[in-house]
């Protein structure tokens, strides 16, 4: 089987997927316009080897029209996005044009306000020429797949799908408990508006002093850190440790440590961090505008609240707390469970996927309930 990915970057998201597949006897080719933008760059993250995948850099759209030129007439191409993709959106056009086998792979849609209202427009649009010309889409997220089912595009052109990350090897001096602590929750992203890192300091602060005084760890950095700084300084003296900026290899290594993450996001299209907490065993808690939010409720742990309720987000925290910090036993077990969020998980449904035809109606059992007709529904606490 031919695949090749069509992306702006080498995205630590997307890569790793395409070398599992290519591990798996796929013929991969990854079409990429650089290998990694300044924004990720300050967000820690790092270009990677995606051999045995052949990685190909085509910054202008010449230069993708001659690659898609050499490849095979059966590859299934696999793109990001629908829209604003610059030579992207081009190459899809001509995938359509040619009759050629096409997926676009795609978060959820942030729709808030007038400009989410004109998105919905669009993608109304989108969808309906994406569906004429034989493509489907790989819907990554909790809502997307009926997002985009309530823009016009047909169920059976639809797969649900979630960002797949490689499997990670923890000291086990970072796991259980050495030594009695308190309960740590953690924060890892940009500290940005979007991300409102505010409810998880008002969230902390405000736990009953009964329940336990849990530290907060704060990694990442960006243009909302002296204002959440002056905020914790006032509501949780010495209760916060800041990291900064650190390298998305480290995260993982941090997250072991800690025994709960919170992603309080207005919107994440997904929200990798909460698979990296998972895949050593910690739970996590999320908004409902978090895509990842369909893994917090299949792990049966943590917790998913409306965005902005910060009374919520108290409540789930505070069962946290109650519960102490983690045991070794009970991060294994959630790491047993999470192992269907590894790349191996991802590809071996993705080749499934792929392999049965452009416009069949099969499809294999998604690995971590990303199929939304098997969610098991978990009551968030409180």
């Amino acid at each position: 089987m031919n695949i090749v990915f069509w992306q702006s970057i080498v995205s630590p998201h997307m890569a790793p997927l395409a070398q599992a597949l290519a591990k798996r006897g796929c013929r991969v080719t990854y079409v990429s316009r650089q290998l990694m933008s300044d924004e990720r760059k300050l967000s820690g993250w790092r270009a990677q080897s995606i051999e045995p995948a052949r990685l190909v850099l085509a910054a202008s759209l010449g230069q993708m029209l001659s690659i898609l030129g050499t490849l095979p007439a059966d590859s299934i191409h696999i793109c990001q996005g629908l829209r604003s993709n610059g030579p992207i959106s081009h190459i899809q056009r001509v995938l359509r044009r040619t009759g050629a086998r096409h997926w676009a792979i795609l978060e959820t849609i942030d729709d808030h306000g007038l400009i989410g209202w004109l998105k919905r427009l669009e993608y109304r649009r989108l969808c309906s020429r994406h569906f004429r010309s034989g493509g489907r889409v790989l819907a990554i997220g909790d809502r997307t797949s009926d997002w985009l089912q309530a823009r016009g595009m047909k169920e059976r052109c639809i797969v649900p799908f979630c960002y797949f990350l490689p499997d990670v090897q923890i000291p086990k001096l970072s796991l259980g408990v050495a030594v009695p602590r308190s309960v740590r929750i953690a924060f890892a992203g940009r500290l940005i508006d979007l991300k409102r890192v505010e409810d998880v300091i008002l969230a902390v602060a405000a736990i009953p002093t009964e329940v336990g005084r849990p530290e907060l760890w704060i990694m990442g950095d960006g243009p909302a850190a002296p204002r959440l700084k002056k905020l914790a300084a006032a509501l949780l003296p010495d209760r916060v440790r800041w990291f900064g900026m650190i390298d998305q290899q480290t995260v993982p290594t941090l997250l072991a440590q800690v025994d709960c993450l919170a992603l309080p996001s207005r919107h994440d299209g997904w929200g990798a961090v909460v698979s990296e907490a998972l895949l050593v065993g910690t739970p996590a808690i999320c908004t409902d505008h978090c895509g990842a939010a369909i893994a917090v409720r299949q792990s049966g742990l943590g917790g998913v609240y409306p965005v902005g309720d910060v009374n919520k987000l108290t409540l789930l925290l505070s069962s946290i707390v109650a519960s102490g910090a983690l045991s070794e036993g009970r991060r294994q077990d959630l790491r047993r469970w999470a192992s269907c969020l590894t790349v191996e998980a991802g590809a071996a449904y993705l080749e499934e996927v792929l392999s049965n035809g452009r416009h069949s109606s099969y499809l294999p059992n998604a690995p971590c309930g990303v199929s939304v007709s098997s969610v098991r529904r978990f009551e968030s606490i409180g």
